[in-house]
């Protein structure tokens, strides 16, 4: 009787041990991989004509800073992109600065995480808007994104010639 008592018991304990999932390790840089871009017209809110370059990514965050409460007034969370244009060729930085622009990251209340799995991760949309004139026909679009502790992600590359 004691014996199968003892067997019913290591049985639960090692059933309960296999049904225990393991806290998952992440690493503190956020993860982006490229997924689609779109082009169209549009007119911006003075109706100018604009063209919007629609950039699609994923993205993991191990630490789960990327999202922040608005009510801290957070603005490390960043998309930071790079444009490239053509000229005879050759690919040339657009921006006249050693530093890439950036958008602030969107704060989303849903992605905010409790407890000790950390991680963060989804798709995100942002928009670019070229105005008319354009001052080029063909450009290159890179970008990476920062979290909270300004942890920088991978760089990604939209891999075709955009055409505007």
């Amino acid at each position: 009787m004691i014996k199968a008592i003892q067997i019913s018991g290591l049985i639960l304990l090692v059933f309960f041990a296999y049904c225990c999932e393991k806290i998952r390790s992440y690493p503190a840089e956020p993860h982006i991989k490229y997924i689609s871009y779109s082009l169209s017209n549009a007119t911006d809110t003075l109706q100018n004509k604009v063209r919007v370059l629609t950039v699609a990514f994923s993205f993991e965050d191990g630490d789960g800073d990327l999202f922040r409460d608005s009510t801290r007034n957070d603005s490390t969370s960043k998309i930071y992109y790079i444009i490239y244009k053509h000229v005879n060729g050759t690919k040339i930085k657009v921006s006249d600065t050693s530093l890439p622009s950036s958008f602030n990251f969107p704060w989303d209340p849903i992605m905010s995480r409790n407890g000790q799995d950390k991680l963060q991760k989804g798709t995100i949309k942002f928009n670019y808007f070229f105005n008319y004139p354009l001052p080029f026909d063909t450009i290159n679009f890179e970008f990476f994104i920062t979290d909270g502790l300004l942890n920088k992600s991978n760089h990604e590359i939209i891999p075709s010639d955009i055409i505007l």
